[in-house]
């Protein structure tokens, strides 16, 4: 295994969900009757550790993830990510039901990927009207804060929506996955307020439509106009006096725990990227590049934005930013012996594909050829997963649980 991949194994390890909630947990005197309310990729450790530290006080449950243990409880149910289905209509609707009928306190476990696992459009939008208006959304570019906006406003259980039918105090416990680590953003923030508006949705949905050519469906810009006009009620925008809400890990968890695992490996040199990496493939590719010239190993987190084309056929292009921004920077260190790089998602899963990311180097190109790929045409049809794996390049972990944004690590060598 190479050094880098282990490095990120190990570094998983560490921030395992359970634990983090295990330990906030004892922090706390709770009550004697309670609701648990856990939704994303990390909702199975997370819950479960939650039942461990809490036992007969939990009375009702309902956990959404994208695949939950065989013999699961009544109210634990696996749905769609990163696509939205009838199952993510349907776990959102679950979750509405028991927040309004919750017998005690709720304790919400928020992570990661939970937009997508539970999605319920306002009445006036279909369920394939809202995948259509944020698939456009996201093909355009959009970054993952634009891209929330327009989901809360279309939502009947996201931006504080949830909170809103519920009677009783809420507890909001959050994994981040998204820069600046806005609880609010992470999982669309069904349970705490919102600062963003229906005027914002309708502009970013109007950008979108207007640089992408692409017709978005007529009943989401409708249902965003009436709310501009004040026909529609906003977002909550306050927390309740009675609601608590805790950061348990940011963004930048994996990669500070890789930073550990690394020095206490002896790697010279370790360095922990101070800026969370954002922005397009592109941009941050070329933020990244003065690194490879700085001898130690670079360490950062982050998540990028990748703009497809709109006669992309998303069946057919396989990988996701994770790898496509491994295989452009690859093609920028061609021929370079000292540097090595790994992009991968923490969660285990890169777009469309089976692989986390990618380890490259300055070899990668040209042994790719030589295997009869083209990799500057697989970036122009985003093909990454196909044109990495036939050097074997890429990381395979399978679903982690473990859901911090993306990680990317830069040895360079001192020559």
């Amino acid at each position: 295994m190479h050094e880098l991949e282990a490095i990120l194994r190990v570094a998983l390890e560490r921030v395992e969900p359970g634990a983090l909630v295990c330990a906030w947990l004892r922090s706390v005197d709770w009550p004697t009757e309670m609701t648990l309310l856990a939704l994303g990729k990390s909702a199975v450790p997370m819950a479960l550790a939650a039942k461990r530290g809490l036992g007969n006080k939990i009375v009702d449950e309902v956990v959404i993830a994208p695949q939950i243990p065989d013999s699961s409880p009544l109210g634990w149910m696996s749905s769609s990510h990163p696509r939205i289905s009838e199952l993510s209509a349907e776990a959102a609707t679950l979750l509405i039901d028991q927040s309004r009928a919750a017998r005690g306190p709720c304790l919400a476990l928020m992570s990661g990927g939970g937009s997508a696992l539970a999605a319920l459009p306002v009445s006036s939008i279909t369920l394939a009207e809202k995948a259509r208006c944020l698939e456009l959304v996201y093909a355009g570019g959009a970054t993952i804060g634009e891209l929330n906006v327009v989901r809360k406003h279309l939502s009947q259980v996201k931006g504080g929506r949830l909170a809103q039918v519920c009677q009783w105090p809420m507890t909001t416990l959050v994994l981040s996955d998204v820069p600046g680590d806005s609880l609010h953003s992470v999982a669309s923030g069904p349970t705490l307020p919102d600062p963003s508006t229906y005027r914002q949705a309708l502009a970013i949905v109007r950008q979108i439509a207007k640089s992408s050519g692409e017709a978005i469906p007529h009943s989401v810009l409708a249902h965003l106009e009436r709310g501009t006009r004040g026909l529609i009620g906003e977002t909550p925008k306050q927390i309740r006096d009675t609601d608590v809400s805790e950061l348990l890990a940011g963004i930048d968890a994996v990669a500070r725990a890789a930073v550990k695992v690394a020095e206490e490996r002896n790697v010279a040199g370790v360095q922990l990227i101070p800026d969370v990496l954002q922005g397009s493939v592109d941009h941050l590719m070329r933020s990244l590049l003065p690194l490879v010239a700085k001898p130690g190993l670079w360490i950062g987190a982050g998540e990028a934005t990748i703009k497809l084309p709109a006669n992309l056929d998303l069946q057919k292009a396989r990988g996701g930013r994770a790898q496509h921004l491994a295989l452009l920077l690859a093609g920028e260190i061609q021929g370079n012996a000292s540097v090595q790089i790994l992009v991968a998602g923490t969660d285990g899963i890169d777009g469309s594909s089976d692989a986390a990311g990618a380890i490259v180097d300055g070899n990668s190109f040209t042994r790719m050829m030589q295997c009869g790929v083209d990799p500057v045409e697989s970036l122009e049809r985003f093909e990454s997963a196909r044109a990495l794996a036939s050097i074997d390049a890429q990381i395979v972990l399978g679903p982690t649980a473990v859901n911090h944004a993306d990680i990317v690590m830069i040895a360079v060598r001192d020559s």
